[in-house]
């Protein structure tokens, strides 16, 4: 008996230490438990370590980085670089176009103070090793503000130093490991239940968490719900593959009463082939879909799909105003032009720039072959007479004959009165075909509605009260846009999440964890 009674209490011993070591396994304790890896969470977990405070990055896919290991660069104004070349505006200059462009319906106080902070963000990733090849615009000079701060070798370079960063000082990455829900006591949020890599629930204990999952570029309920008519235009999305930028920190944060803002700002990119996947074939691929794309965007005629013009053309490379005026036409777009026009972006070079990736003066040597892949494809079309592409296109043929007709006498006269086009950007298309037409449909980069915050990334309820311990910085923030992305100010979403992040990052170990000195 007395062996028995022995074989009992040491099995008992037995599993209270196996299910003790099971829970130390399962729970976790920190300062600050940043919720996702791109350059917003990496942002706030070097700035928090930084800081002193103990960190725990959690991301729910195998890598780090998402969409911003394809950002091209980031705004930024008085930074090192902009002193070394001379060029660019001043911090009041920056803050007053913003604020304008915005019609001040935007955080006024977060907006002055990440530009107050840009030029030092740039000069904080050059000291962890990160190269910067310039500062590139695709605006005249009279219109530029020299922003864009272009990263040798993509954003993924940024995401790589701040990685190593992480590391370096003593933070904790964990991926694989989603996080499901916020941990809320006494109204404060005091952690995040996730799941781990092995698909067990995970409970991480901190004093504050930051959201920077990305917004929900690919959460089509949600886009449905705040953009309507998303899926009949056939929106593409220029997104990571795979992109798994479904709303879970906007989610989350509403959950536990967070106020949601901006819902149906897009950070939007203007007519795109409708080629998928998108960043790899249109940005990144061969240049027989390359220099299609960028063809999409020069500035000889442009029909909606009526075939009556809708905008003036110059504008081709500015991808938030093409965006709109696309939206406003039904979705539907298709740049005309005719052989002799077609020849010359051969043999003289694209008269706009596709961003950096096709600069302005490129030789599009690869239209020939892929305006054949096109035709082929259903988004290039070619007809020897305008109202056979018409036909072919399904507009009508008249107006777009109207179109033609009337830009010519444009170009004829050096004046467009429609939509003041510029005198040296009119071409007179030929009176004999071939004719052509490449199709255009909307696209974006990434979500920019979210969670309402302060000036220091602070999430707000629907009241408008701050929700202690809980933090939204990058895409998941709203209320930075009014109601569309600023081109004009190039870089400004990757450098939206770098300064929100640092902001978040100094703001919890000055207030909340109280370790910074």
């Amino acid at each position: 008996m007395e062996g028995k009674m022995k074989r009992l209490l040491m099995s008992f011993v037995t599993v209270v230490l196996l299910a003790s070591f099971a829970f130390a396994q399962s729970s976790k304790t920190t300062d600050v438990v940043v919720v996702g890896g791109g350059f917003g969470g990496l942002a706030a977990a070097v700035s928090a370590l930084e800081g002193g405070a103990k960190v725990i990055l959690i991301e729910k896919t195998p890598a780090l980085g998402g969409a911003s290991n394809f950002v091209e660069g980031s705004l930024a104004v008085e930074s090192p670089l902009n002193k070394k070349l001379g060029k660019g505006k001043t911090k009041e200059e920056v803050f007053r176009t913003i604020m304008e462009f915005h019609h001040w319906n935007v955080n006024a106080a977060m907006t002055r103070k990440m530009i107050n902070q840009s030029g030092d963000t740039i000069q904080w990733l050059m000291d962890m090793g990160v190269n910067f090849k310039g500062i590139v615009t695709v605006y005249p000079p009279e219109k530029s503000n020299y922003t864009w701060h272009i990263y040798d070798r993509a954003g993924a370079a940024g995401v790589k130093a701040l990685t190593a960063k992480v590391r370096a000082l003593g933070g904790e990455i964990l991926t694989e490991t989603p996080g499901m829900k916020l941990i809320v006591k006494n109204g404060a949020v005091v952690g995040v239940e996730a799941t781990d890599d092995e698909g067990e629930k995970l409970t991480i204990n901190a004093k504050a968490v930051v959201l920077a999952t990305g917004g929900y570029s690919v959460n089509k309920e949600l886009l449905n719900k705040y953009i309507p008519g998303y899926d009949e235009m056939g929106m593409i999305i220029m997104g990571p593959i795979p992109d798994k930028r479904t709303g879970d920190g906007v989610l989350r944060a509403e959950a536990v009463g967070a106020q949601l803002v901006s819902m149906n700002v897009l950070e939007a990119s203007g007519p795109f082939l409708p080629v998928e996947p998108a960043v790899e074939q249109q940005i990144g691929g061969p240049d027989r879909i390359r220099h299609v794309k960028a063809a999409l965007l020069q500035p000889f005629l442009w029909v909606n799909g009526d075939g009556n013009r809708f905008i003036d053309e110059s504008l081709g490379s500015d991808w938030a105003i093409t965006h709109n005026a696309m939206m406003q036409n039904g979705g539907k777009m298709f740049c005309i032009m005719d052989e002799t026009q077609r020849k010359m972006l051969v043999e003289k070079g694209s008269i706009l720039a596709n961003s950096d990736f096709v600069p302005a003066g490129t030789k599009l040597t690869g239209l020939p072959e892929g305006f054949e892949l096109g035709m082929k494809n259903g988004y290039v079309f070619k007809a020897n007479t305008i109202a056979d592409l018409a036909k072919q296109i399904g507009v009508d043929p008249k107006n777009l004959q109207a179109s033609i007709n009337n830009v010519n006498a444009y170009a004829k006269s050096g004046v467009d009165p429609e939509f003041q086009r510029r005198k040296d950007l009119l071409y007179t298309f030929q009176s004999k075909g071939p004719y052509y037409a490449i199709r255009g449909i909307p696209s974006y980069f990434s979500t920019l509605g979210g969670v309402k915050i302060n000036d220091n990334a602070q999430a707000l309820d629907t009241h408008g009260k701050v929700i202690p311990g809980l933090y939204a910085v990058g895409h998941d923030m709203g209320g930075m846009f009014d109601s569309t992305y600023y081109l004009i100010k190039e870089g400004s979403a990757s450098y939206f999440a770098l300064n929100s992040g640092r902001i978040a990052g100094d703001h919890i170990t000055r207030t909340v964890t109280k370790t910074k000195k």
